[in-house]
């Protein structure tokens, strides 16, 4: 069975329209695209290299299909080598093998969720799932998403297409990595992990008593109930056992990204 992930760019609250470029993305009026490139640091470059050294074919919806299209074959570095070496398999309806010219290249079409489960039965590496954000709605919807990559940037826009829009069926995601990068930048992978589970009386008394452990530094098991990062300029970030990330955000002063190329990986 083939592993189908998802790598998003998302802001604090949860948009993923146009990381890469002022006029990326501007559908439905957005005019705030270009917001993840202040934030790549050395420890983000070398999560993408390790990414794109790896075997992996590509999911993409046929928006975002053509706007890499349009980018990538033009560059010359290690991203756009793996994508172009990578076979693309994009939903359309309206797009024959033949116009699909970025190469190698297959459409998907019919019934999108039926194709996507038969493609993660077959033979192959990685199905890597970027931008894509009306596929992604049906994706999630359906269940059939393996694991989310997502790159937090540590922005709020206020509008724009968002990672999980209003309507999905509530799910829990377990989270099995994390890491912080210079710039603010949280790079999280999270697993679905279930039913949403409805809170219960007793959890508020166990979270607050976890956190009374925490601060005082006893523990039943003599161990950490959390790993704790501190960073002098940006704070610090705090992983917990049940699976959730507690960061320390302040209001930072970046310069306004700058009219970008549409598609760049910072």
């Amino acid at each position: 069975m083939r592993k189908l992930i998802a790598i998003t760019q998302v802001t604090v609250d949860g948009v993923m329209q146009g990381p890469g470029g002022r006029e990326e993305d501007p559908r439905n009026g957005f005019t705030r695209g270009g917001w993840a490139m202040p934030f790549g640091d050395d420890v983000l470059h070398k999560v993408i290299d390790e990414l794109m050294a790896g075997e992996f074919d590509m999911l993409l919806g046929r928006w975002t299909y053509e706007l890499f299209a349009n980018y990538w074959p033009e560059q010359d570095n290690g991203i756009a080598r793996a994508f172009d070496k990578a076979k693309k398999y994009v939903v359309t309806r309206t797009r024959s093998p033949d116009q699909l010219a970025w190469k190698p290249a297959q459409p998907i079409g019919g019934d999108v969720v039926d194709e996507i489960r038969r493609l993660k039965a077959s033979g192959g590496p990685e199905l890597h799932l970027w931008g894509s954000s009306n596929l992604l709605q049906t994706l999630i919807a359906a269940d059939v998403i393996d694991e989310y990559r997502l790159w937090l940037a540590p922005v709020v826009l206020g509008e724009g297409k968002r990672l999980f829009e209003n309507g999905l069926p509530p799910r829990a995601l377990s989270l099995v990595a994390t890491r912080s990068t210079s710039t603010g930048l949280l790079i999280n992978t999270y697993r679905p992990a279930g039913p949403f589970r409805q809170a219960c009386s007793g959890d508020l008394r166990r979270l607050t008593a976890g956190t009374e452990q925490t601060n005082t530094g006893a523990h039943a098991d003599g161990g950490d109930a959390g790993r704790v990062r501190v960073d002098a300029r940006r704070g610090g970030e705090r992983v917990h056992r049940a699976g959730f990330t507690t960061a320390i955000l302040t209001p930072d002063s970046r310069p306004t990204p700058q009219p970008g190329t549409p598609a760049r990986l910072f």
